[in-house]
């Protein structure tokens, strides 16, 4: 038989969902993650946690329902949309943590930069983006949303075992 995975990154956790080829879900894995949450308005979340959590609720899934992996033909991703992060595309490692959808550090910038900027988060990643060219690696920088770091590094080899 074949199976879809379904990851939902969301703003509390990370769930799965298995589907089998008729449609019909098969099991669900959920695993919390905490925020990160300044005095100032400022949220965040840990990258490498969403990545530990995406490989989890895979892990699970498979194993509760006694699976193998091989039979996963197709995976789906979903995330918070607006969660931006900042990762070297060399290495697949964040250089920061996730600013999530509700984070207020962006706001000025977006002020500065209205034609750039989509949301605050992601002007909140540019800002940090553009203090890291002092760094010397300013190029081998990706900001994107959530998703893309999680498909990345599914890209990149990284197995969810």
């Amino acid at each position: 038989m074949k199976y879809i995975l379904a990851i939902d990154q969301s703003t509390s956790g990370t769930k799965a969902l298995l589907f089998d080829e008729d449609a019909r879900l098969i099991g669900r894995s959920d695993l919390p993650h905490k925020q990160k949450i300044s005095e100032n308005g400022w949220v965040a979340h840990d990258p490498m946690k969403i990545w530990e959590n995406t490989k989890g609720v895979a892990r699970a899934i498979i194993e509760k329902n006694g699976i193998n992996k091989d039979e996963v033909i197709g995976i789906g991703i979903s995330n918070q949309r607006e969660t931006a992060l900042v990762w070297d595309r060399d290495t697949g490692l964040p250089v920061y943590d996730a600013i999530v959808w509700q984070c207020a550090r962006g706001a000025k910038d977006c002020l500065i930069m209205p034609k750039w900027c989509a949301s605050t988060q992601v002007c909140g990643s540019l800002h940090i983006s553009l203090r890291q060219r002092s760094h010397g690696f300013y190029r081998t920088l990706a900001t994107f949303p959530a998703d893309t770091f999680v498909a990345a590094r599914l890209i990149r080899g990284s197995s969810l075992r």
